[in-house]
């Protein structure tokens, strides 16, 4: 007598391979929670920008190239080769220098762990809302400070390389107390959110930005001498203070001080540059505030 089921089809061992997409997820490290698709024949897992598809930055125990992910698709299968990594590449808690890797298999490179496995859409748009909550601001929709970090340090290696120039921007809204003290937190928060939107479309062909903190923002800009910077910082300024922020009756038009520093002329890392950028902000809130200053 033949075997009746309930419900859907089992899964063939093949079909994975076909309707669902493989996909790297980090378990533990500094991207926790990012997602890398496996859409390529072959991947190179790294730290450098230049010898690695996937870079796995600010693990100082990962190799330029550490590892590389092939697809076969003949047999319908992923495996990991090392590529004669320091620190070696792991499996299940096992060195290996090339296996092929199943669906569930933790991968080990320096203190990043990461998940092999195959996603289908709903797991997608599940992972997908995980990796927006995990790295946006849930108030302004920009990149998390962590997030933001490794994508300037990122593009300091590139410019450095390339010999280029960049430029930070240290920014503070003027007077959001006293805005929330009349008006309450809730048109606060929401000219803090339209802040960070004009800020972010700003940035987006050229770099980056992130709230730092309250009424806080940094931004990085490529490509700007120093000069280049305060004056894409002043027109950043009056973008914002000609915005018209409108909240059930309540109009008003908030500023925002800046301060600028640039690379390779105020400091090589983005320690250095944060921090001169934040000097020149002070200098900026000192002067009366809606300015730039360098």
């Amino acid at each position: 007598m033949d075997e009746t089921i309930i419900g859907p089809k089992p899964q063939e061992p093949g079909d994975a391979f076909a309707s669902r997409v493989p996909v790297l997820i980090v378990l533990c490290g500094n991207q926790i929670g990012r997602r890398f698709l496996l859409n390529e024949d072959r991947l190179v897992l790294g730290r450098r920008a230049g010898q690695a598809d996937i870079l796995i930055e600010e693990d100082p125990q990962i190799s330029g190239a550490h590892a590389c992910i092939r697809r076969d698709h003949g047999a319908k299968e992923h495996s990991i080769t090392d590529l004669k990594s320091l620190n070696g590449t792991r499996v299940n808690g096992q060195l290996v220098g090339e296996t092929t890797l199943q669906d569930g298999d933790k991968i080990v490179l320096g203190q990043t762990i990461l998940k092999f496995t195959f996603q289908d859409a709903i797991e997608e748009s599940f992972l997908g809302r995980v990796d927006q909550l995990m790295n946006r601001d849930d108030l302004t929709g920009l990149p998390v400070l962590r997030v933001f970090n490794g994508r300037l340090r990122q593009r300091l290696r590139q410019v450095e390389t390339a010999g280029g120039t960049l430029c930070v921007l240290m920014m503070d809204m003027d007077g959001l107390k006293k805005i929330n003290d009349t008006h309450g937190h809730r048109f606060g928060s929401y000219a803090i959110a339209t802040v960070g939107t004009l800020i972010g479309r700003s940035v987006t062909q050229r770099g980056d930005a992130s709230r730092f903190g309250g009424d806080e923002f940094v931004a990085y800009v490529a490509d700007l001498e120093k000069e280049q910077g305060v004056a894409f910082a002043d027109s950043l300024r009056q973008t914002i203070a000609a915005y018209e922020f409108s909240l059930e009756d309540i109009r008003l038009r908030p500023t925002i001080s800046i301060g600028v520093s640039a690379f390779p002329l105020d400091g090589g890392t983005l320690e250095s540059l944060v921090r001169k950028a934040d000097e020149a902000l002070y200098r900026a809130k000192n002067r009366g505030r809606n300015c730039v200053c360098a």
